[in-house]
């Protein structure tokens, strides 16, 4: 039934609502789960009607069903337990049960915090006769002192909320503190066989036991034998997300209307340096940096529904763009030619396939090639650079020593920068890269050569297995795509480390 709606072009909530009804009961005549009443009788209501609403089209019917069947009850039809009733403090106050147990009796939960509420201080709510926010922790603490007159009651705590630790309530440590150890020890002795009752609820299958690191050991002709330059330091890291991304071919989705960031700027701005120095314009032209602004006009242009971005963007632009141009206007006597978003492929023994594409190989007077990274977000540490932890930049070297971009002759880069993109005064800083001590450019480049070879033969070409984490970004803010799918907090709180 419901596939034969599906292919009409409109029809009433009472057509769907019957075609529903009618689906379920085929896959399960006769059915007394829970619901399946209720259903029938929403969808006999919605046919009954005289008025059948609008025509629908067969599109976001989770949408429609939703909002036909809100404020539809289902009840669980298994009896309710007579033995355990849930009070508020008032109820309670009236009830005189086998066994009270007070719960939450942490601080700043019984009693609340003396919050007056946004709007008024305390000397305003009294001013106009309203009572003190501290009337509520007197009542709180009165329900308390009330409760305790029970025959036998269990006063309950956590010991943490959240991930921080908790305090229990003040009424429980001013009783404690009246009562002094000699009782308090007793009462919490009595106390131990509950915890370890509810101890027994959560450990019904055993002791819980955490994810361990995950190792997956794909065959090598599942592996992959080409990469980009890009994720060879998440292979120096984390050969597992490396197997995630090309062995399970998995990829995490953007979230559904995911406002643009910085990564999109960046992309953007990438965009605009390299229509200019494609075009071959002169960075020292007065109307360079109105050339620019247009461009970065047309590049932000995709930003119109959300125009108020697109020109705090643009304001933004405009210091990196005068920036750009001083940094390039400087740099101008050195370079011979520029080339900019330049694709490479370089061939390892193996047969493994390096590529990547440069933000910019310049071509020096020297001989020499300087090789450039934008970068909006962070730039590596100079102790990353010099552990070769960081080796995007040493391996485009490579690959240009090697003849791997086809619009540049081969030749050993003296210089490797990274240009980052920020805002206000530092709108567009250059660090060159620095390699490890006593190795210049291109030793530091093969050196890097060296490595990748080394891991693209054990965990690519051989059989090594592809362990989550291997060498972690510790200083790194965020958590990486895979981290959820290899259970990383689980393993990584079992074997004690510290992020």
């Amino acid at each position: 039934p419901l596939r034969a709606l599906s292919e009409r072009p409109t029809f009433t909530a009472a057509a769907l609502a019957a075609a529903l009804d009618a689906a379920l009961a085929a896959i399960a005549p006769g059915s007394t789960a829970p619901g399946m009443e209720q259903l029938g009788a929403w969808a006999r209501d919605l046919g009954a009607l005289e008025d059948a609403g609008p025509a629908m089209a067969p599109v976001a019917l989770d949408g429609v069903l939703a909002a036909l069947m809100a404020g539809i009850k289902v009840t669980n039809p298994a009896p309710a337990r007579s033995d355990i009733a849930i009070w508020g403090r008032l109820e309670a106050r009236l009830m005189a049960p086998d066994l009270m147990i007070l719960a939450g009796l942490n601080e700043d939960i019984w009693p609340e915090a003396a919050d007056p509420g946004p709007w008024l201080s305390r000397g305003m709510r009294l001013a106009v006769g309203l009572e003190p926010p501290e009337r509520q922790q007197g009542q709180a603490a009165h329900d308390f002192e009330m409760a305790l007159g029970n025959s036998a009651v269990i006063l309950a705590f956590s010991a943490r909320r959240g991930t921080a630790p908790a305090l229990p309530s003040r009424l429980l440590q001013r009783l404690e503190a009246f009562v002094g150890e000699a009782h308090g020890a007793p009462m919490r002795a009595r106390g131990a066989h509950w915890l370890e009752l509810a101890r027994r609820i959560d450990a019904v299958a055993g002791p819980p036991v955490p994810a361990t690191r995950p190792v997956p050991k794909p065959p090598r002709d599942r592996r992959p034998h080409k990469l980009s330059v890009t994720e060879i330091e998440t292979l120096f890291r984390s050969p597992y997300d490396i197997y995630a991304r090309h062995v399970l071919h998995l990829r995490k989705l953007a979230p559904l209307g995911e406002i643009p960031d910085a990564r999109e700027r960046g992309s953007m701005i990438h965009a605009v340096f390299d229509t200019f120095v494609g075009g071959g314009h002169d960075f020292a032209a007065p109307d360079a940096h109105a050339r620019l602004m247009a461009m970065a006009e047309a590049a932000f242009a995709g930003l119109d529904a959300i125009g108020e971005r697109r020109d705090i963007w643009l304001k933004r632009f405009e210091r990196a763009a005068a920036e750009f141009l001083a940094f390039e206007t400087a740099r101008s006597p050195r370079v011979r030619q520029r080339h900019a978003e330049i694709w490479g492929r370089w061939q390892l023994p193996g047969g493994f396939v390096l590529s990547g594409k440069a933000d910019r190989i310049d071509e020096l007077h020297d001989g020499s090639l300087e090789i450039i990274d934008f970068k909006t977000g962070s730039i590596p540490t100079p102790k990353a650079m010099k552990a070769f932890d960081a080796p995007q930049l040493l391996l485009e070297a490579a690959m240009a020593r090697a003849g791997a971009f086809p619009a540049v002759a081969a030749a050993d880069a003296s210089a490797l920068t990274y240009v980052k993109i920020g805002l206000g005064p530092e709108a567009l800083v250059a660090t060159p890269f620095r390699p490890r001590d006593g190795f210049d450019m291109p030793e530091a480049a093969d050196e890097a050569g060296r490595r990748l070879q080394a891991l693209v033969d054990a965990l690519l070409l051989g059989e090594l297995p592809m362990a989550a984490r291997i060498r972690p970004d510790t200083a790194r803010r965020y958590g990486g795509d895979y981290d959820h799918l290899a259970r990383t907090d689980e393993w990584t709180i079992a074997a004690g480390e510290d992020e």
